[in-house]
């Protein structure tokens, strides 16, 4: 009788442990085609790239909103990673300005001309920002007048090597 050991790596537990005959005459979780004095790997597929989106902020009157008027009013809301284009709307003298104290800096310059501006926040937090002609800083982290926020969430992280490993490392070894 052989013992065949299979280990999920990664997960450090103890999968099975059985004697079997090289004939497959058990119950094993890896196919007897699998067993060699040598050790078989497999590997899962690996998980799928993290994607980054573009969020579009439009500049119009005196708003900042994440959809067209005549739409309701809101703020942009992205995950880490992800970049938001504020584009004007109309031929208006406006601006975008992050408040001073941020973690991220952002400012486009005034006009509709500068359409689009883009910036691509990779901390989590909440941005505050305003139209340097029809808004202002408080001081405090917060602005007034034409004023909008970004909202940035964090990301899950990629798999890890040991999640990879867990996911679908498999190791089989035949001892005797």
């Amino acid at each position: 009788m052989k013992l065949r050991v299979a280990l999920a790596i990664g997960l450090g537990f103890y999968a099975s442990a059985q004697a079997c005959s090289i004939d497959g005459g058990c119950d094993c979780p890896i196919p007897h085609a699998a067993m060699s004095s040598e050790p078989a790997f497999v590997m899962a597929s690996p998980p799928p790239p993290v994607s980054f989106s573009t969020s579009p902020v439009y500049v119009f009157d005196f708003e900042y909103s994440i959809n067209l008027p005549p739409g309701a009013i809101a703020d942009a809301v992205v995950g880490a990673g992800d970049t938001v284009q504020w584009q004007w709307v109309g031929n208006f003298a406006h601006s975008v300005k992050s408040v001073a104290g941020s973690s991220e800096v952002f400012a486009s310059a005034v006009g509709s001309a500068v359409s689009p501006f883009s910036h691509t926040f990779n901390t989590p937090g909440v941005y505050e920002y305003y139209c340097t002609v029809h808004g202002f800083d408080n001081g405090n982290g917060t602005a007034g007048g034409m004023a909008g926020k970004v909202t940035v969430l964090a990301v899950p992280e990629p798999a890890s090597a040991a999640g990879i490993f867990a996911g679908g490392l498999l190791f089989a070894r035949r001892r005797k």
